[in-house]
Parts: C-alpha cells; structure tokens; sequence
C-alpha cells in the first residue's frame, strides 16, 4: 500500500502545466497505482489532492455505498467535475488540467507535502497561511487523533 512519509518538497509546474513529483514520491507508489495518480480539489483553499489511483479506486468503492442525498451528490459531482486522472511521464511528472491548476491558483511554484495516503500540492502563499494558523498546541488534538485510530482499528479488527 502507498504511504508518503516526510516532509515537503518544493515544486515546479512549467508553462505546459506539468509538475514533477519527487522522486521519493514515486517511490513510494505500490505497483497497484500504476504510476497514476486521481488529481482533485481538497477542502483547503489552494490545495489539490493527489491519491494513487489504487488508493482512489477504493475511496470510490465506498462513496457508491453513501445514501444519495442533494450534499452527497453535490460533492461526488465536484470531485469528479475537477478532478482527472493522471499518469506520470517518463521524466517524473503529472499534466494537471488548467481547471484544477486555477482551482488551486496554482502558477509556477507548488509546495508538496506527504500525507498518508495522498500527495497534497499546494500554492505556496495558502501553505504559509495554513502553517501560520498551525502554530496552535497540537495536544488535544494528537490525543483525539490517537483515541480514534485505536477505537477505529478495534472496530476493523473485529475487536481484538
């Protein structure tokens, strides 16, 4: 399975709308994502998720078990009507479709970040805001973050 591990990386888009993942990016996609990735819009203004597209096969396996609702197909329709899937090229890199790169307002310079189990590309001056607003304790939080994966795993784990 595809995890992104570690830190940032600076990035580029060049005047064709190409960015190039890093090499410890690529790396890290299991044989299954078939060197693509699901690019699509993120909640977070200036950001765009990028999932490997084993990774985003099973997130779409479970959307089509949501009950329809107007909010429900209000958020599948924007993911889909942004998003695209995307193979890398021989040199590295991803073609993002200039609807998503003006989603984000995406230009020249990205910031991309490994988190998890998708790559997130962001415009720089939206990171700066979010590491900025990010600078709060992050006790409660983690603790809330830890008391979930444990009663989440449990419950996966049939209770073990």
């Amino acid at each position: 399975m595809t995890v992104f591990r570690g830190g940032i990386v600076q990035g580029k888009i060049d005047d064709k709308g190409r960015l190039h993942i890093p090499a410890k990016y690529r790396k890290a996609l299991s044989r299954e994502a078939e060197n693509k990735f699901f690019v699509t819009i993120s909640p977070a203004p200036g950001c765009l998720y990028a999932h490997p597209l084993d990774l985003w096969k099973e997130f779409e396996k479970k959307l089509s078990l949501l009950p329809e609702s107007p909010q429900t197909d209000a958020i599948i329709r924007r993911l889909y009507r942004l998003g695209d899937e995307f193979g890398l090229d021989s040199q590295g890199r991803i073609m993002l479709s200039s609807e998503l790169l003006q989603s984000a307002k995406l230009d020249k310079d990205t910031v991309i970040a490994g988190v998890g189990k998708r790559l997130e590309i962001w415009n720089p001056q939206q990171w700066k805001e979010l590491q900025e607003k990010d600078e709060t304790p992050l006790t409660s939080g983690y603790y809330d973050l830890q008391r979930l994966v444990e009663e989440n795993y449990k419950k996966n784990m049939g209770g073990q």
